[in-house]
């Protein structure tokens, strides 16, 4: 991998790639494992640093006039694309399912640990399915289940293994279709994210 994409991956980690770059970087992660290896790792390494520094108490006057004078950071931006492409809505729907991520009131706890979820409404294309964001703690593992319809999913932050073998990254689109029968874990480093359209649900061993 050459250091001017591995640069472009670090700023879209971080949020800072310029908005003419993005599609470029997006279409190299479609189309390229390594690269969203490369990025799972810089994720992974970004939270690892964040943990790591020494926390520091601003005084209140530095800290109230540091927050009056910067925008909120938007997070997930680079995915508002993909995110309206998949649910078949506009820019500003897509935007408003991405802001739900850091909505804590959005969000509800999954009858297995380590798991939330958080309904979202879906456009044209997931008309009939059963639309949210879900949320994995790192190295969480979701349960053995069965699809009794199709599921399609697109992850938008962190990866995690299926029990086929297969590793999904940010941007990959998952299709599922039914009667398959998987389990899957979430990588370590940032919490998986993703938004997952299903129809007519799932069967998932050992609850009701």
């Amino acid at each position: 991998m050459n250091d001017t994409l591995r640069i472009r991956l670090a700023e879209y980690a971080l949020g800072t790639l310029p908005a003419e770059l993005v599609g470029e970087v997006l279409a190299q992660l479609a189309s390229d494992p390594s690269a969203r290896q490369v990025l799972a790792e810089l994720e992974a390494d970004m939270c690892t640093l964040g943990g790591a520094l020494p926390p520091m108490t601003p005084r209140p006057a530095a800290r109230s006039r540091l927050l009056a004078s910067v925008e909120p950071v938007k997070r997930l931006l680079a995915m508002t694309d993909r995110v309206s492409d998949f649910l078949g809505v506009d820019r500003a729907h897509a935007r408003m399912i991405l802001d739900l991520v850091d909505d804590a009131a959005a969000w509800v706890s999954a009858p297995v640990d380590g798991i939330s979820l958080c309904d979202v409404d879906g456009g044209e294309a997931v008309v009939g399915a059963r639309v949210g964001l879900v949320r994995l703690r790192p190295e969480t593992t979701f349960p053995t289940h069965t699809h009794l319809g199709l599921e399609r999913t697109l992850v938008l932050q962190g990866g995690y293994v299926d029990s086929s073998g297969e590793t999904h990254l940010a941007g990959d689109v998952v299709h599922n279709p039914e009667g398959s029968r998987h389990t899957f874990t979430a990588l370590d480093g940032p919490d998986l994210l993703y938004l997952v359209a299903l129809w007519n649900g799932i069967d998932l061993a050992g609850l009701d």
